[in-house]
């Protein structure tokens, strides 16, 4: 909580006592999910989704560092690299994110246009880093094949028929996730709620 507090702050770098308490942390997480849940409805651009996760990080991961418009070389930029710490090392994950507007799957349920599009959009980038894999690691510290994760549409839109099928996508992929913002919302105020009763103990 004191390092969220300080996330909400502005200075996710100050040493000093949480300039949040605990309480007040926890009440600005709630808005916090209250503002993307409404940029959901209002965004018309992706540029604006971006931005809003650039300065609120805890929503895509909430103890990752966040690294935004990374360069793969000259060739691409991720959106987001998502660097998640652990005792064997860090894992990194490749984030590209497409307008919540997209559609991410279509009436017999294939995948969408854009949907497609997006997740040839990581296969590019595995394909680059696969050659280029030292070029990260000099870096990223500790990189190695990274999971990437591909972020589109609204889940509110989806029929249960539509959601078991995209969990069956996710299934089938190695080390790829697609998700709907609504799947980033629900996994944040999940978050927040478990914050919140370890609060209430």
């Amino acid at each position: 909580l004191a390092f969220m507090g300080h996330h909400l702050s502005g200075d996710a770098t100050n040493s000093g006592p949480s300039p949040n308490p605990p309480d007040k942390t926890i009440q600005k997480l709630e808005s916090l999910a209250e503002q993307f849940e409404a940029l959901l409805e209002s965004a018309e651009r992706e540029e604006e989704l971006q931005v809003f996760l650039k300065d609120n990080p805890l929503i895509l991961h909430p103890t990752a560092e966040q690294i935004p418009k990374k360069k793969l070389g000259e060739d691409f930029v991720t959106d987001f690299v998502l660097v998640i710490p652990s005792d064997q090392g860090p894992s990194y994950t490749l984030v590209e994110i497409e307008r919540a507007s997209h559609s991410i799957l279509i009436k017999d349920n294939s995948l969408s246009s854009q949907a497609n599009h997006a997740i040839k959009q990581t296969l590019d980038w595995d394909v680059w880093l696969e050659s280029n894999k030292a070029y990260l690691q000099a870096k990223l510290p500790g990189f190695e094949t990274p999971n990437y994760m591909v972020i589109i549409g609204r889940g509110n839109e989806l029929d249960e028929t539509a959601k078991q099928y995209l969990r069956s996508y996710n299934r089938g992929w190695k080390n790829t996730e697609l998700l709907t913002y609504d799947d980033v919302l629900v996994r944040f105020k999940s978050v927040v709620s478990v914050l919140k009763n370890a609060m209430a103990q």
